[in-house]
């Protein structure tokens, strides 16, 4: 019985260990089609950011859009939020993030929002970017009417390869009406950057199973020999119980009885004279 439970839990263990290796393959296939796709999206994203790249006016030379940015619209108001993390918790690396801008004209011109890009800058020297993330252009461009307020999108990755410590984020957005352009740097905070929790992969979950499968195990089996010295042991107290009930009752009944003699030994030396 033993022996048969062993084997069915060594075959069980085979089956997983063929399972495994096939889920991780289809995983590998996989991750090499997601990474062929992500570098033709990259590619192509490219492509569109080429397109949409600030290009400085005649005589400006080649300016970052971040180094000497347009100032301010006094009547423009912007907001943001960032719809699916708290940004006091901070942001994760490597990983993509929205943050939606809202803008609100207060003048009597309509605007035009164009771009919006944004950098990670040193904590300690703000004019050391860590990294400077895409520009994206809006187009069309977004038109927001005189009293209205409209809405637009910013996403960006941090870099994969960065320290999990506090940096500066800086976001900004570009805007114009039919005169000037304008820029509002809409979030500059101090943000810790974390490194975000992966789920368990194919092999954690075969490392587990044959850790239970390892208990199972060594459980079954002391708990047999347990089980057998218990056993054993009661059988043989009892057999030595009943070996010793026998011995007595034998001795016993083997045991001669002695006869009571008839008469006083005096009368007997009586009738011997």
């Amino acid at each position: 019985m033993k022996l048969k439970f062993l084997l069915f839990l060594l075959f069980a263990a085979l089956i997983a260990t063929t399972v495994v290796n096939h889920v991780r393959a289809d995983e590998d296939d996989e991750d090499a089609y997601d990474e062929a796709a992500a570098e033709t999206a990259e590619e192509a994203e490219e492509e569109e950011d080429n397109d949409n790249m600030y290009e400085p006016e005649a005589g400006q030379g080649s300016v970052h859009p971040l180094t000497d940015m347009p100032e301010a619209s006094p009547d423009v108001i912007a907001a943001y939020v960032f719809p699916k993390l708290s940004i006091s918790e901070g942001l994760p690396i490597g990983e993509e993030t929205k943050v939606v801008v809202g803008l609100i004209n207060n003048g009597e011109h309509s605007i035009n929002v164009t771009r919006a890009m944004g950098s990670i800058n040193s904590p300690f020297q703000f004019s050391y970017h860590v990294q400077n993330f895409t520009m994206r252009g809006y187009q069309p461009q977004v038109e927001v009417p005189p009293g209205e307020e409209r809405t637009v999108e910013y996403v960006f990755t941090p870099r994969d390869d960065m320290e999990a410590s506090d940096h500066t984020v800086c976001l900004t957005v570009f805007y114009e009406d039919d005169e000037e352009t304008f820029s509002t740097q809409f979030f500059n905070s101090t943000v810790k950057f974390y490194e975000p929790s992966k789920g368990m992969d194919a092999e954690s979950v075969f490392s587990i199973f044959l850790g239970v499968v390892f208990v199972g195990v060594v459980g079954f089996f002391a708990s047999s020999s347990f089980m057998g010295k218990k056993g054993s042991s009661y059988s043989s107290s009892s057999r030595s119980g009943n070996d010793e009930d026998w011995v007595n009752s034998n001795y016993l009944e083997s045991k001669p009885t002695r006869k009571s003699s008839k008469g006083s030994p005096r009368k007997s030396k009586k009738k011997s004279n």
